[in-house]
């Protein structure tokens, strides 16, 4: 949550010409920081962080794949002020009991229709 919610530049993580203008304008202003008001499990549920014990996780990420054509996971085991041990311990528990679950995914179904047309 530190790292969610910790304040960032604006430009850092929204470069000129990457975002309309409007919601360019909102991300200066304050009004789109990533967490920002919400809980952890209100994070879990929208898909913007993923916890939880291995079965947990595997669903998450099955449903986000095929229900959002997710086709990409961009993991960060760690962040701010994160022990060792929990990154250590976070980082097997994916290795050996998600990753094996959800190596076989492939591309999400609109991919697969897109390159078949």
């Amino acid at each position: 949550m530190w790292y969610l919610q910790a304040v960032w530049h604006p430009g850092f993580v929204n470069p000129p010409g990457y975002l309309p203008h409007e919601a360019s304008a909102r991300v200066y202003m304050g009004e789109s920081r990533r967490g920002a008001g919400r809980s952890w499990e209100e994070l879990n549920d929208v898909g913007i962080a993923i916890w939880g014990n291995p079965d947990t996780v595997v669903k998450k990420i099955t449903y986000l794949h095929e229900r959002c054509q997710v086709g990409h996971l961009m993991m960060m085991m760690q962040a701010g002020f994160m022990p060792t041990e929990h990154t250590r311990k976070s980082l097997k528990l994916f290795a050996e009991e998600v990753y094996p679950a959800i190596r076989e995914l492939g591309e999400p179904r609109a991919a697969r229709q897109q390159t078949s047309a």
